[in-house]
């Protein structure tokens, strides 16, 4: 099957009353052309994605009737206000915030990318754990790891907290500083559901409002970070076609702006990613970019760090080394940078 110009027309159509609607990118005209890049790259040849728990993205013949032609109007927001000592959001990992110039700006949404035990995990915990010990709310939603599994996780750094409360499904945790952490296990397809009914509820086909995010947030939490494990995983659980996935999941990153949250969304990729998402969309659609590397030394591998894009501050544009210790992760901005391996 082929891509039709009446189908790009549709699709850019669509496209627009998103942005009609949220008024969300700056840049309208570099996104679209990015959208046409990508709908070119999509045909008969074009790899499908990985399949999933729930069911995998439809490789159909689409028409202007399979299409999403919703006219998607402005929710209500959801937020909450932002301290001025809030602004700016600091990593407290050793290192790590000498990259930023102020820190990650609050609100951002932040893909977190790398191979398999590149530190991806480690990397947000830490960096809620940081931010509890200052007394701030957060939480960490996996869709693999056990709840015990992550509290064992900070354990082993010598992160101090301590447990006050779990269910069959969730672990609180009190960081030192009075902050907590709620560790929470959800199901791929809860949250794909759920962003499916954002998606309806923004069309105006669903007739009743609905906080379904906020579900996964303990009812007397401000929350100040949040952090998904995985969006690889959310994406197994999507049960549309490949293009319709760029309206769904963005809609998902709007949902989280609406919450004044910054959010840390884990993405699995290659050890050296040239792509940081499975389809890219997310790239896209994401404030800012962090790329953990774990390369294949002539003797041992060699781990990396890079702040591959940030909006609304400038960074340190490089691939610095890091190490993972005894206390988490360390990051050595000022050591000579590591050459991407050919």
């Amino acid at each position: 099957m082929g891509c039709s110009w009446k189908l790009i027309d549709a699709l850019r159509l669509n496209i627009l009353n998103l942005f009609g609607a949220f008024d969300f990118f700056k840049e309208r005209e570099n996104f679209l052309e990015e959208i046409d890049k990508m709908i070119e790259r999509v045909d008969d040849d074009a790899p499908k994605l990985s399949g999933g728990l729930y069911s995998p993205l439809k490789d159909i013949e689409e028409t202007e009737e399979t299409l999403p032609t919703v006219k998607l109007r402005e929710p209500e927001p959801v937020t909450r206000e932002i301290k001025d000592e809030d602004k700016w959001v600091l990593t407290g990992i050793p290192g790590f915030d000498k990259l930023l110039k102020r820190g990650i700006p609050a609100g951002s949404n932040i893909i977190v990318a790398g191979g398999p035990g590149s530190g991806k995990t480690i990397f947000c915990l830490q960096t809620l754990y940081n931010a509890a010990s200052r007394g701030k709310d957060c939480v960490y939603l996996s869709m693999e790891e056990r709840p015990e599994r992550l509290k064992e996780h900070m354990l082993s750094f010598g992160f101090n907290v301590k447990e006050i409360s779990r269910t069959e499904h969730e672990i609180l945790l009190r960081a030192s500083g009075g902050g907590r952490i709620s560790l929470k296990r959800i199901q791929p397809v809860q949250l794909a559901r759920s962003i499916e009914a954002l998606l309806e509820e923004a069309s105006g086909t669903l007739p009743i409002k609905i906080d379904v995010v906020l579900d996964f947030i303990p009812e007397d939490f401000n929350a100040f970070l949040l952090a998904l494990d995985s969006i690889s995983a959310v994406e197994t659980a999507f049960s549309g076609t490949r293009r319709q996935y760029r309206i769904y999941i963005e809609q998902l990153f709007r949902y989280f702006e609406r919450l004044n949250l910054t959010t840390f969304i884990i993405s699995e990729s290659l050890e050296a990613p040239k792509r940081f998402s499975e389809t890219g969309v997310e790239e896209f659609l994401a404030d800012g970019i962090i790329v953990f590397y774990n390369f294949a030394g002539k003797t041992e591998r060699i781990r990396g760090v890079e702040i591959y894009k940030l909006r609304g501050t400038s960074h340190a544009r490089r691939i610095v080394p890091m190490e993972i210790t005894d206390k988490g992760i360390v990051v050595y901005p000022d050591n000579p940078p590591l050459a991407m391996p050919l």
